[in-house]
């Protein structure tokens, strides 16, 4: 079955518990350093060397198995939570923060944050920092009004998602859902960071073809207002994950921020005087 083909054929998101396979996911996506993650790891640098996203707590919602996006993150960020619906994901990354055997080597993704930042030498002094950083690792459902359910947690300064929130949604009514519940994870004035596979309808993990909602700019900027998100920053890329994995034509990455909810406007009430 040919990926380029396969949408038709492709599962929906309710069915990972059963279907996805955690250990050949990262077998497949990031054993080799891959021209779309040296993407968006570059132009995450690039964003973070404005000084537009710091705060303190950061929540990556869909996270998988992986952490291979945040490391170039964690440095802005004392607290670092990641979230995923499987619980086998979310068992490949208590793995790792605790040290166990058999976790994923993640080593030379933070080998190559450090030496983008000039201190190559430096890397597991990176890595250790990460490993504190990593203080929870929650369930979550994206469909789900609070996408945390039944954890509530207080506003997040900066809410990400890497290749996950497409997968999620059947349509668009349901995407505009999406964004709205991970929107309300993010406090006023914090921001919101997707990345993601352009125009992306499957992708395959071993002999699985699972759908995603393929989006253009247009209908993603529309939604992303409709949620309450201003001075959205859109970055393309051509880089894929492959024509064996993936069917997407490139890579995406999105910076928004949350806009505070306008003041209520009250009208005056006239007096009108009596005779």
């Amino acid at each position: 079955m040919n990926v380029q083909t396969a949408t038709a054929e492709a599962v929906s998101g309710d069915r990972y518990h059963d279907l996805f396979d955690t250990e050949l996911y990262l077998k497949n996506f990031y054993v080799e350093e891959c021209p779309l993650s040296t993407f968006v790891r570059n132009t995450l640098a690039n964003v973070l060397k404005s000084g537009r996203i710091n705060g303190t707590r950061l929540l990556d919602l869909g996270s998988g198995p992986t952490i291979a996006h945040h490391v170039i993150l964690s440095k802005y960020f004392n607290e670092l939570a990641f979230s995923d619906l499987t619980e086998k994901n979310r068992e490949a990354l208590r793995k790792w923060r605790d040290g166990e055997a058999g976790a994923f080597d993640w080593d030379s993704t933070f080998k190559c944050v450090a030496a983008l930042e000039g201190e190559e030498e430096n890397w597991m002094a990176l890595k250790e920092s990460f490993r504190n950083k990593m203080r929870t690792i929650y369930p979550c459902d994206l469909r789900n009004p609070n996408p945390l359910h039944p954890v509530l947690s207080k506003p997040f300064d900066c809410v990400t998602s890497t290749f996950c929130l497409e997968a999620a949604c059947s349509d668009d009514v349901t995407f505009d859902r999406v964004i709205r519940n991970v929107t309300s994870l993010l406090k006023d004035g914090g921001h919101l960071i997707i990345v993601n596979s352009l125009r992306q309808s499957a992708y395959i993990v071993g002999d699985v073809h699972f759908s995603s909602r393929s989006l253009e700019k247009e209908e993603y900027i529309r939604s992303l207002k409709s949620a309450g998100l201003d001075e959205i920053s859109w970055y393309e890329g051509e880089e894929s994950a492959g024509d064996h994995l993936s069917n997407s034509s490139g890579v995406y990455v999105i910076v928004a921020k949350k806009n505070p909810p306008n003041p209520p406007i009250f009208e005056a009430c006239l007096k009108v005087p009596s005779a």
